[in-house]
């Protein structure tokens, strides 16, 4: 919903969630905002409309790296926290162009670790490898810095395209 104003926009989300009642829609109310945003969070992730950017939210950043410091400053991670952490750590690679290379080397030894059973409470003793890639995960100028994918679109009445920073391409026509 475009508006000339948040005021008009706002009036035209509840006429509009008006109409769709009475033609038998059902709303998900928690989940409804008709407050007018440049910044939303959607999918886990942070996408600013102003900036045209895609971003992990602070929470989530300060969540996974509260998962490293312990086991970067020990050099031990329990099995389950490491599923945890590389969990968390999977779920930011759409906007983290190095994620997958600064996680490697622990899935590979939560993968040994769980090559004959399972056992969550099993200690995993990090490699050097494994306490650099967590170093990475807490810089500055690692993780944080990369955390974040530029995106640009344009259309017309016939189609629509979009690119990103990471060099993806979409183009296609609108359905009728």
């Amino acid at each position: 919903i475009q508006a000339s104003s948040a005021e008009k926009a706002f009036l035209h989300a509840q006429v509009t969630a008006l109409l769709l009642m009475v033609l038998g829609w059902s709303l998900n109310w928690k989940k409804s905002d008709f407050v007018p945003k440049q910044q939303v969070i959607y999918l886990g992730f942070l996408f600013d409309t102003e900036t045209m950017t895609i971003s992990c939210p602070a929470d989530k950043i300060l969540r996974l790296q509260s998962l490293c410091k312990p086991a970067m400053s020990s050099g031990i991670i329990s099995v389950h926290n490491a599923e945890r952490l590389l969990g968390l750590m999977e779920s930011v690679r759409p906007v983290t162009p190095l994620a997958a290379l600064h996680y490697r080397s622990i899935q590979k030894q939560l993968l040994r670790a769980n090559s004959v059973v399972r056992k969550p409470d099993q200690i995993i003793h990090l490699s050097r490898k494994s306490i650099m890639s967590l170093s990475w995960w807490l810089s500055p100028a690692g993780f944080v810095a990369n955390a974040s994918v530029e995106i640009q679109s344009d259309a017309n009445k016939d189609r629509g395209g979009a690119h990103s920073s990471r060099g993806a391409f979409m183009q296609r026509a609108w359905s009728s």
